[in-house]
């Protein structure tokens, strides 16, 4: 009769056991899910981004295009215009030299 109740006492217990671990789990999913929420907006963001940078990149070559700007002209020689072709991204313009501004 002790083993009895001995054993039933250790079912009750490896029950509740395993009820908390469901819970962790479903706990765990919630979790989750929103993690993969929050990717899947992050991703949406990241490509709304990139099509601005690439709307802004081509708006720039079109302007430097166009304009050809006399203090832009003045500042840079032929090699460094020559050097802006179309393979440049803006974060490269930005980054190899000073930011030149003008009133063109």
């Amino acid at each position: 009769m002790l083993i009895f109740i001995s054993l039933s006492l250790r079912v009750k217990a490896l029950k509740r056991q395993v009820d908390e671990s469901e819970e962790e789990v479903e706990r765990l999913e919630g979790v989750r899910r929103k993690v993969l929420r929050d990717l899947e907006e992050q991703r949406e963001l990241q490509e709304v981004l990139l099509a601005k940078v690439n709307t802004l990149e081509n708006e720039l070559k079109r302007k430097v295009q166009q304009s050809r700007c006399p203090t832009l002209g003045s500042a840079l020689s032929s090699e460094e215009e020559d050097s802006y072709s179309d393979s440049k991204s803006i974060t490269s313009i930005l980054t190899e030299m000073p930011l030149l501004t003008t009133n063109c």
